[in-house]
């Protein structure tokens, strides 16, 4: 499917409805009126446009958690092996390290079946 370019209008609203909590208050931050900016929902290249912002801002959320995971097991790692930590506290980053493990590994295969979903549903709507 060949990608069309939005108005400015119509981009301008894309962008404000990416990082305001309405489309009221989107609206407003694009000059447009509320009347039009429900009528712009409704157009399929908005709503592609919108899909594609919020696909972009889930993966940079997405990569900063990694990032911010691994900082966080980094320390637990610290405190751990730190003989002079208190054992209570050397007890808790243990069991905070065991706890993520499984839970890191379970959303690794929901993604990866999801992924494997999504795939599918693409290739059965190509085919269509």
């Amino acid at each position: 499917m060949a990608e069309t370019s939005l108005s400015r209008r119509k981009a301008r609203f894309v962008s404000a409805l990416l990082v305001t909590n309405t489309v009221a208050e989107a609206a407003e931050q694009a000059g447009i009126a509320e009347r039009t900016a429900y009528l712009y929902l409704e157009d399929p290249e908005v709503q592609a446009a919108v899909g594609r912002g919020l696909d972009d801002a889930l993966s940079d959320a997405t990569r900063q958690v990694t990032a911010a995971v691994s900082k966080a097991l980094a320390t637990l790692e610290v405190i751990l092996e730190d003989p002079a930590a208190p054992t209570t506290s050397r007890v808790a980053a243990a069991r905070l390290i065991l706890e993520a493990g499984p839970r890191y590994r379970q959303t690794l295969d929901l993604a990866n079946r999801l992924a494997v979903v999504e795939d599918l549903q693409r290739s059965q709507d190509d085919d269509d």
